[in-house]
């Protein structure tokens, strides 16, 4: 059980910077020092409140179950992991609209300028296109 406690113990590290990353991608630049500063003042008040928790269920377990602290740790991880999932999930459905929704964009003016094209003008057209993806790409990245 020691093991698995430090095994879980070494996965705390990782779901705080998984949730830093996730914020720093999905937030405007000018939000990210303003959240990430919530969210290190909230890391650094999680022992104030846990450890007298933890310390209340193992003296009140110890007789019966003492590794009970463990389990119940073990079960936050868990609650912690599913949750970055579920998150992590929607991310990518909205991401993944975003870009179906770029693409049909794209593809109308495409069809709007290869029409343009048949008038003469399909130099113009295909520069216009090359200017808008870029423009559509830049705006993604961003």
């Amino acid at each position: 059980m020691l093991y698995v406690g430090a095994c879980i113990a070494f996965l705390d590290a990782t779901s705080f910077t998984m949730i830093r990353c996730m914020i720093t991608k999905h937030v405007k630049p000018d939000e990210v020092g303003k959240l990430l500063s919530v969210v290190g003042a909230f890391q650094a008040f999680i022992p104030l409140i846990s450890s007298p928790i933890f310390g209340v269920i193992y003296r009140s377990t110890v007789a019966s179950l003492p590794q009970t602290y463990l389990i119940v740790l073990a079960c936050f991880f868990a609650l912690d992991w599913l949750l970055l999932f579920f998150i992590n999930r929607g991310v990518r459905k909205i991401a993944k609209k975003e870009e179906a929704a770029y693409g049909k964009e794209l593809a109308a003016l495409v069809a709007e300028r290869t029409a343009a094209g048949a008038n003469g003008e399909a130099a113009r057209a295909e520069e216009e296109d090359l200017v808008l993806k870029e423009k559509m790409l830049g705006s993604k990245n961003d």
